[in-house]
């Protein structure tokens, strides 16, 4: 494949895509349902989701990501990006409901209703009712960050690979 069709399948810029199409379609039948009011709201959103999308694009599908693998500082400007910037914007931009409601009426009450009914499920529901209460999401930030940022990479002896693999903590 060449270089080009290797980016453009690439899983961030693919998923990107795919969020912003449902977002986009989201959005425009929220657009008919919101009151002037709310409006200049509902754009600000918009803008703060896709700026979190080309965020997370950059740090993932791009040159960034490319030197990041030999450049250990550069891994570290991929977690900033990733923390300090695309997450807030996430936050500030709530696209649930706009995504949601990108999906056609039809595979929502399917993905609802697989989700309602399936097994697997109700535990992780029953976690994450425990996990959103601000207490809980405030240590659970806290103790990942500082994971990630303290711990074994502190120490001189430990090679580039190893302290970034277990600073990731996904690799």
């Amino acid at each position: 494949m060449s270089a080009t069709l290797d980016w453009l399948l690439a899983p961030p810029l693919t998923f990107a895509v795919l969020a912003a199409v449902l977002h986009g379609r989201g959005t425009r039948h929220q657009l008919r349902l919101t009151s002037p009011a709310r409006l200049a709201s509902l754009k600000w959103r918009t803008a703060a989701f896709y700026a979190a999308l080309a965020t997370v694009v950059a740090a993932l599908d791009s040159p960034i990501d490319d030197e990041a693998t030999t450049l250990f500082w550069v891994h570290m400007v991929q977690h900033v990006m990733l923390m300090m910037v695309a997450a807030p914007l996430l936050v500030l931009a709530a696209p649930w409901i706009p995504i949601w409601r990108g999906l056609a009426v039809r595979d929502r009450r399917r993905l609802a209703l697989w989700y309602l009914r399936s097994r697997g499920w109700r535990a992780a529901r029953g976690v994450g009712r425990r996990m959103t209460g601000p207490l809980a999401a405030w240590i659970l930030f806290d103790v990942n960050l500082c994971r990630s940022a303290v711990g074994r990479c502190t120490t001189s002896s430990t090679s580039r690979s190893s302290c970034s693999a277990w600073s990731s903590g996904w690799e």
